[in-house]
């Protein structure tokens, strides 16, 4: 019973953990926006269309994350593994939910592989300076080596998802 409740709390602290990266990862988003102003008109174009970027990096991660790893990954296992259509709906159905879940990880790792892809004028900016904030470094060197860490993270997670749809029970 004790190591139940140990477990438990320890889902709670995770929860809330990703709970914080999401509200900290949301008020980067909304604040970057604002903070991509700049004095000369073509540095302020620049870093627009360097935000516009991380937006639809972020916006096509989740898309992936959500709903093209569950439904790729069982379109495979019905074609090439012999999993029954039935069984595919359960297993998508638990795969997307399961996702969503994690959506607010792949949130974060949209963010940081956007950032990752950003040119350098883009860390010198007041939005790439509340990132760096973010994500706890001073450099710009660094802040990339982590963006690479936490989308390489993402991966290894999206790749779970796939492996745990592929390999679950069957429901009939």
């Amino acid at each position: 019973m004790d190591s139940f409740i140990v477990s438990l709390f320890r889902l709670v602290r995770v929860i809330y953990a990703m709970s914080q990266m999401s509200r900290d990862t949301h008020a980067f988003i909304k604040g970057a926006g604002q903070a991509t102003m700049h004095e000369d008109p073509e540095v302020a174009e620049s870093l627009r269309r360097t935000f516009r970027q991380i937006i639809r990096t972020v916006i096509a991660t989740l898309i992936f994350g959500v709903l093209v790893v569950p439904i790729l990954t069982l379109a495979i296992g019905v074609i090439f593994y012999g999993i029954t259509q039935e069984d595919a709906a359960t297993r998508l159905f638990v795969g997307i939910g399961f996702s969503l879940v994690l959506s607010i990880l792949y949130l974060f790792v949209g963010v940081s592989l956007g950032c990752l892809l950003a040119p350098p004028e883009f860390f010198r900016s007041q939005a790439g300076e509340k990132w760096i904030e973010l994500i706890g470094t001073s450099d710009m060197v660094a802040a990339r080596i982590i963006c690479g860490l936490v989308v390489v993270i993402g991966g290894f997670v999206m790749f779970g998802v796939a492996a745990f749809l592929m390999t679950m029970a069957p429901t009939n």
